[in-house]
């Protein structure tokens, strides 16, 4: 006996693109499959009639722009504390200068007529020491040979021709006093004997201090040289060279004289 045929089971047809989609064929007495409509791929394309359009995908980020973005702003900050900063330190020296200028002490202040480089006062804007002046140049020197000072007589130092003139105790440079003494006689003018031996000139006589106003001439000797002082501020320096002899109708005496003009120290006089 023939077995019993099967029971046919139709398949569902198939459709074209924006149908339904296919069904798979069911066995029997199972549940119907659903039915999903087909996911298409964005090409770029207009999509076929009945398939759903899908917006494009927005480009994903590139990686390592969260740490670009974190080192841009650290290095804003930083400028922005740089440039604080500065701003800062320039105000507070521009504020300083202004105070200073103002005769302010910004460390503090120091006691009327102290210096600050070395006085008690502990300010730093304490006036500084006035420029010290610059040395003056030596002075020329004049020399005059073998003048015959008559007792009675003077010089004056600061004549370009130095000659014996008559008159004496008339606040005269130099005079032979007819007492027998030289006499400084201006007002601040005085002499200085020198040593045995000892060679005046420029320096050492400003540097000589054993003041006299009259020197008598029995304590002079060929040789001696005596220093003078004018109260104009000329110096001079006389070298005995003889005196007059015993049968002479005058007393005189015999010198030499080297005259600095303007080059005695103001220490040295009055």
């Amino acid at each position: 006996m023939a077995a019993p045929a099967a029971p046919s089971v139709a398949s569902a047809p198939t459709q074209g693109p924006g149908g339904p989609g296919y069904a798979p064929p069911q066995g029997p007495g199972g549940p119907p499959y659903p039915r999903q409509a087909p996911q298409p791929q964005w090409t770029g394309r207009p999509a076929p009639a009945g398939y759903p359009t899908q917006p494009p995908q927005p480009a994903r980020p590139k990686k390592g722009g969260g740490r670009g973005l974190v080192i841009a702003v650290a290095a804003v900050l930083a400028f922005a504390v740089a440039g604080g900063a500065t701003a800062y330190v320039v105000l507070k020296d521009k504020d300083g200068q202004t105070s200073t200028e103002a005769g302010g002490k910004p460390d503090g202040t120091s006691s009327p007529g102290t210096r600050g480089d070395g006085g008690t006062g502990s300010g730093k804007g304490s006036a500084s020491s006035a420029p010290r002046p610059t040395d003056a140049p030596a002075p020329r020197a004049a020399t005059y040979k073998d003048i015959n000072l008559t007792a009675g007589y003077h010089l004056t130092l600061g004549d370009d021709t130095i000659r014996p003139q008559d008159g004496e105790d008339n606040n005269y440079d130099l005079s032979y006093d007819t007492g027998g003494y030289l006499d400084a006689e201006s007002s601040g003018g005085n002499l200085v004997l020198l040593d045995p031996g000892q060679r005046g000139g420029l320096e050492a006589c400003r540097a000589e201090t054993r003041f006299t106003t009259n020197i008598y001439v029995n304590k002079l000797s060929p040789g001696r040289q005596v220093c003078v002082t004018t109260g104009t501020g000329h110096l001079g320096l006389v070298t005995v060279k003889a005196f007059s002899p015993e049968d002479s109708p005058s007393t005189y005496l015999t010198l030499d004289l080297t005259v600095w003009r303007n080059g005695a120290p103001s220490a040295s006089t009055g």
